[in-house]
């Protein structure tokens, strides 16, 4: 994987955590995060983890009014 994947990645779980409020939703995007960093991290020598999670907004819970309910992106 490039950097370009792990920026896409990344984007991708950015844009879903403003879908949904609920610490839980924020908790499961972090574990899945989490996964994911702990996958490449031990499978790509290239790979910045603090970047990633940076990137992820890991560990962020949006207010409701930071909240976007628009599926279609």
């Amino acid at each position: 994987m490039s950097r370009k994947d792990w920026e896409l990645i990344a984007e991708c779980i950015k844009r879903a955590r403003y879908y949904d409020a609920s610490p839980q939703y924020a908790l499961a995007l972090d574990r899945v995060t989490g996964f994911l960093n702990t996958e490449f991290i031990t499978t790509h020598d290239n790979y910045k983890a603090e970047l990633f999670l940076s990137a992820c907004e890991y560990g962020k819970l949006p207010r409701e009014s930071e909240v976007e309910y628009d599926y279609s992106r």
